[in-house]
């Protein structure tokens, strides 16, 4: 019997839905009435509905604004590209104008370095053992320059001198041949 309860209180709900009067767990439709008010929730909805986008679009700004002043990049200069990647430099050759040993270098690989910047100091020991081989060299042409003046002084004083003597030796010898020249 007991099965036959259960099929009781199941047999109602599963009756069709053609029979009215087998159906009593369905609603009566609603009375229509001319005039009456539309239901109240249609307006709560709404207000709610407006309450959560202005909601959302205050916490969007808000969100917005705390992420630009605190985790934004700071907009760059418009001379100024920002890219990420690899550069790789061209080599350049560079050369000083006289050779030596380097004391100092004040630029490391990768540093920028502008035209006309002392790149490195080099050792002067070098360049000064020329100079004074330079300055003993003039000190030598000089002298040599003054002795050979002085050589061409003193020939000059025997080349008068020998004008002189030769001169004489002429006047000696005409007034020899003027005097006892004719005949013998």
């Amino acid at each position: 019997m007991k099965q036959q309860e259960r099929t009781d209180i199941i047999e109602p709900q599963l009756v069709d839905s053609g029979n009215k009067n087998n159906q009593p767990f369905q609603q009566p439709p609603p009375a229509r009435d001319s005039q009456a008010a539309p239901p109240k929730e249609a307006p709560r909805s709404r207000r709610k509905l407006v309450l959560t986008v202005v909601v959302v679009a205050a916490l969007a700004a808000s969100a917005y604004f705390v992420w630009r002043t605190f985790f934004a990049q700071p907009k760059l200069p418009d001379s100024i590209v920002a890219l990420s990647g690899r550069v790789e430099g061209d080599d350049s050759a560079i050369s000083p104008k006289t050779s030596g040993r380097i004391l100092e270098i004040r630029f490391r690989e990768g540093d920028a370095v502008k035209a006309g910047d002392i790149i490195a100091i080099l050792s002067d020991e070098q360049i000064r053992a020329r100079e004074e081989q330079a300055q003993a060299a003039v000190a030598i042409m000089e002298a040599r320059g003054k002795a050979a003046r002085d050589q061409i002084a003193v020939l000059q004083q025997q080349m008068e001198q020998n004008q002189l003597q030769t001169a004489r030796g002429r006047a000696r010898a005409s007034g020899r041949g003027g005097i006892g020249g004719g005949g013998g």
